[in-house]
């Protein structure tokens, strides 16, 4: 009789207990929704608390009291003090837990371990987050997973997954920046709040993604983030892709709004350079759209009848034929005796032009030294072990120029050039003042062995200074031939950074520092429409340059990538081996996995 009451009144304690506890969390699952529509308590003048303190320390007064009268029921018993121990435990892991998910929500890593960085922000991004953004940004979604992605032909939906993967990229602008807030409205449920947001923004057609940074904002149409790339009449399967481009409009736009005004670039004409207008494989279109994304403006410039901006870049690219006129040439010096000036110089060999630029003595002034005459040829041995001779050369970042902030990020990465040629610079002594009031670093290099036999090059790179065609060319010092490592690019900038003083204050960060900058890198051909397409890191360069001539820091560092949204397609799988492919993925590789740990756990278990 004695041990039924007992366990009677067990039942009965727990039954208690379990009821409290239920009663407690009903109360708050009814009570949070509510509080989530309430702004903060005002306690007095000036002082207030928000709901969130206040929910979380009811919920922890509701895991204290909930179980009391359990704990009030077993302690008659010679098992209360078990069950009060248990119930310590159970507090402590709670608020244990609690103070762990605080913490989490405040600092936290995140990695991105996908192969093509899927869901990751490029050095680009981040450098423009930490650098430009000084005050809060706002980003609001309106694309749609059912929006047609242009070209509309296509009828190519943006899809849950496109849609999904522009959530999650602008999540990474939020986790990496607590000054971006992501707001998403329903293009078919927040039709009032779309509607007040057109009227107070002016805005007549619904774009993708609203951009809203102090007084002005930025609209990025659905062409922008996405395009259907691939033959849509080809009948393979998978022949059109979702190409994604969230990444790199939402920086553009970033930029575009942190900045008073873009920054201009100059480029020369009427000495046959390439031209960022051109559309063809020797043109820069491709680099000028990419450079126009980051807000700059390009446009050309004649020197013989024009004066260069102050605040200008000047881009020299790749004269073909004329020579710079001696007005041209004081132009650009004048230029760079300015404080701001700034000179991009693509120069290629005298055997791709047939004349030099003219701009060999200006160079001097500035401790380089342009050997047009010499071109960097590569001979290598085909898979027949006969030698091949080509002037197409890749360039490695120079490890002594590992700071330098137009390759530090690169260093990995190799740049492709057709025809380059050869670059020097004033050697310095370490622990020695420089010999001049500029510095001279090199930043690029060919970097191919030479191996000589009989006194003769027979594999590797040199500078070759009488490439004929037809000729058989071997590496020969007695002629002039310059021996690797080969130097195609080159920075220019004051020895000594002039010190500021109650007449010449620092500049404010962000601004230009004083004095010239110049880059100079043997070959145009590299930032060429041929190139630029399939050569990311040659673009890459390009706008390095650029943003180091303009002291954009925050335009520094590898560009954002586009993402192609791929899937398995199983009716891509043709022939005879279809069916054991299925057989195999959907049948036997699932059995086996259950089998296998099937056979785990009755080892665990017998033992």
């Amino acid at each position: 009789m004695g041990k039924s009451t007992e366990h009677s009144r067990d039942r009965l304690a727990l039954l208690l207990g379990l009821t409290l506890t239920l009663v407690a969390l009903g109360l708050l699952g009814t009570l949070i929704p509510i509080w989530n529509r309430v702004g903060p308590i005002k306690l007095a003048k000036g002082l207030s608390i928000q709901w969130g303190s206040v929910k979380f320390g009811l919920v922890v007064a509701a895991i204290l009291l909930a179980p009391a009268g359990f704990l009030l029921a077993v302690l008659r018993w010679q098992k209360g003090i078990v069950a009060v121990n248990v119930e310590v435990m159970v507090i402590l892991c709670v608020i244990l837990l609690s103070i762990v998910s605080v913490v989490n929500s405040r600092y936290y890593y995140r990695e991105d371990w996908t192969r093509v960085g899927r869901y990751g922000l490029s050095d680009q991004t981040i450098q423009a987050l930490e650098t430009d953004l000084k005050d809060q940004l706002t980003i609001t979604v309106l694309a749609s997973p059912y929006d047609l992605i242009p070209p509309r032909y296509q009828r190519m939906l943006l899809g849950p997954d496109g849609y999904t993967y522009l959530r999650q990229i602008l999540k990474e602008y939020q986790a990496y920046s607590g000054k971006v807030d992501v707001v998403p409205l329903d293009p078919d449920e927040d039709v009032e709040k779309i509607a007040e947001l057109f009227k107070k923004l002016d805005i007549k057609e619904r774009p993708a993604l609203i951009i809203q940074y102090k007084d002005k904002h930025e609209e990025i149409p659905l062409d922008a983030i996405a395009e259907a790339a691939g033959n849509p009449y080809s009948p393979e399967p998978g022949a059109t892709q979702r190409k994604l481009k969230v990444e790199e409009a939402v920086t553009g736009a970033i930029m575009k709004l942190t900045e008073e005004k873009p920054t201009e670039l100059c480029f020369t004409t009427g000495h046959g350079e390439k031209n960022p207008e051109n559309y063809e494989a020797d043109g820069l279109s491709n680099i000028r759209k990419q450079l126009e994304k980051v807000n700059y403006k390009t446009r050309t410039i004649d020197l013989t009848k024009e004066s260069i901006p102050n605040d200008a870049v000047l881009v020299v690219a790749g004269p073909q034929k004329v020579k710079f006129q001696d007005v041209e040439v004081e132009a650009i010096r004048n230029f760079l005796k300015k404080d701001m000036g700034r000179l991009l110089l693509l120069v290629d060999p005298v055997s791709e032009t047939g004349a030099e630029c003219g701009l060999a003595g200006l160079l001097q002034d500035y401790d380089v030294t342009l050997r047009q005459d010499a071109t960097v040829v590569t001979l290598s041995l085909n898979r027949m072990m006969q030698p091949v001779l080509t002037t197409q050369a890749r360039a490695y970042c120079d490890e002594t120029a590992a700071d330098n902030d137009i390759v530090s990020k690169l260093r990995d990465y190799a740049f492709g050039f057709l025809q380059a040629c050869c670059l020097e610079t004033q050697p310095t002594t370490p622990g020695q003042p420089p010999k001049s009031e500029f510095k001279a670093t090199r930043i690029l290099k060919v970097a191919e062995r030479l191996k000589i036999e009989g006194g003769k090059g027979i594999k590797g790179a040199w500078g070759e200074t009488d490439l004929k065609e037809g000729q058989e060319l071997r590496f020969n010092s007695d002629k002039g031939d310059i021996a690797p490592p080969l130097t195609v690019g080159v920075v220019v900038q004051p020895a000594t950074p002039k010190p500021p003083n109650s007449y010449m204050p620092a500049p404010p960060p962000g601004e230009k520092p004083p004095g010239p900058r110049i880059v100079v890198i043997g070959d145009s051909d590299f930032a060429s429409n041929r190139f630029a397409k399939d050569r990311p890191s040659n673009v890459a360069l390009f706008s390095n340059c650029v943003a180091w001539l303009a002291a954009k820091k925050g335009k520094l560092g590898i560009p954002p990538k586009d993402i192609d949204t791929r899937r398995i397609d199983l009716d891509a799988i043709t022939g005879p081996w279809r069916g054991l492919w299925i057989l195999l993925f959907v049948v036997v590789a699932p059995t086996m996995v259950g089998i296998v740990l099937g056979a785990i756990v009755w080892v665990l278990r017998r033992k």
